[in-house]
């Protein structure tokens, strides 16, 4: 962000909006994109054979005692 207020010429004491600044310039917001790329590689693994070692993971359920067994 202290970047793209610096290509605006605009100052913290300026009180603009870190949304504004990004729709003005537009910059995606860094969490959008982290959480985008996650979702494409979720996909790719999905689409793999079963077989395969990472979606077997993925798609592995953890086995849950209540009683407090391990």
């Amino acid at each position: 962000m202290r970047m793209l207020r610096w290509i605006l010429g605009v100052s913290l004491k300026d009180k603009k909006r870190n949304q504004v600044i990004r729709k003005t310039l537009w910059v995606a917001c860094v969490a959008d994109k982290i959480q985008e790329a996650r979702l494409r590689w979720h996909g790719h693994v999905m689409r793999r054979e079963d077989e395969n070692c990472m979606k077997r993971i993925m798609t592995a359920e953890a086995d849950r005692r209540s009683d407090g067994e391990t």
